[in-house]
């Protein structure tokens, strides 16, 4: 993902205080959570989810869905990231966990 598009917009589940981490030291993270178990054929989970066009969302009503869509599948204690992408003419985000 071309994270110069990407805005985080939150971060749950880190060990760490999140407004204290760049975005490498995120990556990082899950870099070395992904690398824990080899033999994992899918350790990470990719969701996009679009809005129309005509759809002002703020960025904390896009918090508020990120999380609340991570809750309803079930995974609101993992560790992810709720990210805004600023490369189509529509609002969208993206929310990614990885799992070792």
């Amino acid at each position: 993902m071309p994270w110069d598009r990407a805005e985080i917009l939150s971060a749950a589940g880190f060990i760490q205080e999140v407004d204290k981490l760049n975005i490498y030291d995120k990556i990082n993270h899950f870099e070395r959570h992904i690398s824990l178990n080899e033999r994992t054929v899918t350790n990470t989970l990719h969701v996009s989810l679009s809005f129309d066009a005509s759809e002002r969302l703020s960025n904390e009503k896009m918090i508020k869905i990120g999380k609340r869509y991570m809750n309803k599948i079930g995974f609101r204690d993992q560790t992810f990231l709720v990210c805004r992408r600023h490369d189509a003419w529509h609002p969208h985000l993206y929310i990614f966990r990885t799992s070792p």
